[in-house]
């Protein structure tokens, strides 16, 4: 469990496939959660100026603030598709001539 960037993609880094991950925070079910209270906190994936990445077939859930995260410098050609969500928010504004489509979600 990463606190911060579980998984970054940054310049000069492009034609990567993310697929079959499991991002989530230390909780298990039935209000409980594996390492206790303080390990809640967990992150998804950030994007900072790539492109031609597919991000497919992960499950995202309870990561913060958004499965998908953007930095500073615009990342274009995205595909994040076929994913599952479970009580976080998709994310990825500000990426370019992408698409984030099909995912299933359950928000709080």
């Amino acid at each position: 469990i990463n606190k911060t960037d579980a998984l970054k993609i940054g310049p000069g880094s492009g034609r990567i496939t993310v697929t079959g991950n499991n991002f989530s925070n230390s909780y298990i079910g039935e209000g409980k959660v594996k390492r206790g209270t303080n390990d809640i906190s967990a992150s998804g994936i950030t994007l900072n100026g790539t492109a031609d990445v597919a991000i497919s077939g992960n499950v995202f859930s309870s990561v913060q603030p958004q499965a998908l995260m953007t930095g500073d410098s615009p990342s274009r050609r995205i595909l994040f598709s076929n994913n599952v969500l479970t009580d976080v928010p998709t994310g990825g504004s500000g990426l370019q001539e992408s698409r984030l489509q099909d995912n299933l979600t359950k928000e709080k």
